[in-house]
């Protein structure tokens, strides 16, 4: 019984001991990271990107009543281009291979890709029926919904957001199952229809 005694006693010095250094090592590894600093800019950067990542899967989802193109799989990468004083927002949208290349021969069209804007960053289409631009997604219902969706929590001035949207740049690619059919457009954030 004392042999048992004693090897648990062991056993216990031995557990205080490494949780005693490691609560120093994971002290000294806070300290490095409150070391490291980011700049808004990245902080800006990073949100735009986890938002646009989030709402892109939307897209992918399949809907029962099909309205618009659907797709396999979306991804976007943002960027500021230092040059240009610009972010950059590259989002490629693939089209549903099995059902764009089997079934429907569709040829995606310049709508197609600014509803991939419009239901990522303003969660609308901005397109009736036949893919005629409707009037229910102005410039600022546009920059509304980017502000309080995108920006919020960022305690950023009216003219730096100001700043901000103007300086967003869109690359809207859809690949499409079929070759030669895939379409691409860009523009500002904002603007009415991406070209």
């Amino acid at each position: 019984m004392a042999i048992c005694r004693k090897l648990l006693f062991f056993l216990s010095i031995v557990l205080i001991f490494f949780s005693i250094s490691n609560y120093a090592n994971s002290s000294k590894l806070g300290e490095k990271f409150k070391e490291k600093k980011i700049s808004y800019l990245e902080f800006i950067l990073n949100n735009l990107e986890n938002k646009v990542l989030l709402k892109s899967r939307a897209l992918v989802n399949a809907q029962f009543v099909v309205l618009r193109v659907q797709y396999q799989a979306v991804g976007s990468q943002v960027q500021f281009i230092d040059k240009e004083g610009q972010i950059l927002i590259n989002i490629t949208a693939v089209m549903d291979k099995i059902r764009y290349k089997k079934h429907k021969k569709y040829k995606p069209k310049l709508p197609d890709c600014n509803i991939v804007r419009n239901l990522i960053f303003f969660n609308q289409h901005g397109y009736g029926f036949f893919q005629k631009r409707n009037k229910y997604l102005t410039k600022e219902d546009m920059k509304e919904y980017f502000t309080n969706n995108f920006l919020n929590n960022m305690y950023l001035s009216e003219n730096e957001i100001e700043d901000l949207i103007n300086n967003i740049k869109i690359h809207v690619e859809i690949i499409s199952p079929i070759e030669k059919h895939n379409i691409y457009c860009s523009g500002n954030l904002i603007q009415d229809e991406l070209k």
